[in-house]
């Protein structure tokens, strides 16, 4: 039985986008977010499918990837490096509409020597540019479900391969280990209330399957990974779909 109070989405501003949040107390939380990220492997949840994608492309192709909304940066360097390790040829570039937030990714990849740019983007409002590949994560629990659904529309039609977006699952369970995840990990009052309220505002596989149906993406598939995630996979050119080893 399915518990009523996940049955629908709850949405509300994350103290994370809240204007009248303190600079500081944002930045503890994009620390956060990166501990946790780390600690749950969350670019693994990005990487599977990306190789998947890019199965039959040669290593020294060069292939531009897009991160959307990327926070703390943690994920699209994360991609970089494990790209460099396969000798993938993967030209990366995070975009994020806040200063805050890619002032920090910068000064991150500048620590990893990773060769990944970021650059202030919009994703709601701002015309997304041609690459190869589009990712997404955390972010569209965020929007509604018009410009969730306009946002896959929009990297569909920029993106020449293929597209991944990561979110939350809407469950009970998914929420309590968010909870657990905030405040053991985050030691941020913002994501000890951001994080939990992510898990409200999300879609269910169901849900974001047909927003991507919605979107064109007629082949797009759902994967569910551990911990209480999913990922929006679509290929522009191959209606199969990838199986489980």
């Amino acid at each position: 039985m399915s518990d009523p109070k996940f049955t629908t989405r709850a949405r509300e501003l994350e103290w994370l986008d809240h204007p009248n949040a303190n600079r500081s107390a944002r930045r503890n939380a994009l620390r956060g977010y990166e501990r946790i990220n780390r600690w749950t492997a969350s670019d693994r949840v990005l990487w599977d499918p990306l190789l998947y994608l890019l199965r039959n492309r040669p290593k020294q192709q060069p292939t531009r990837l897009l991160d959307v909304a990327c926070g703390a940066g943690d994920l699209p360097i994360r991609l970089w490096m494990r790209a460099k390790q396969m000798q993938l040829n993967l030209k990366v570039i995070g975009t994020d509409s806040s200063r805050l937030a890619l002032r920090h990714a910068r000064r991150r990849a500048l620590l990893n020597r990773a060769k990944v740019s970021f650059q202030q983007l919009d994703a709601v409002h701002d015309e997304l540019p041609a690459v190869d590949v589009i990712t997404c994560s955390l972010y569209l629990h965020r929007l509604g479900e018009r410009k969730a659904l306009d946002l896959l529309r929009r990297m569909a039609n920029s993106a020449r391969l293929g597209l991944i977006a990561c979110d939350p699952i809407r469950s009970r369970s998914s929420y309590i280990w968010a909870q657990l995840q905030a405040r053991l990990l985050g030691r941020s009052r913002i994501l000890i209330s951001d994080h939990p309220h992510a898990v409200e505002s999300a879609f269910t596989p169901l849900e974001l399957l047909g927003l991507g149906h919605a979107a064109g993406l007629r082949n797009a598939r759902i994967l569910t990974r551990a911990p209480f995630r999913q990922v929006l996979y679509w290929e522009r050119d191959r209606p199969q779909f990838m199986t489980k080893k």
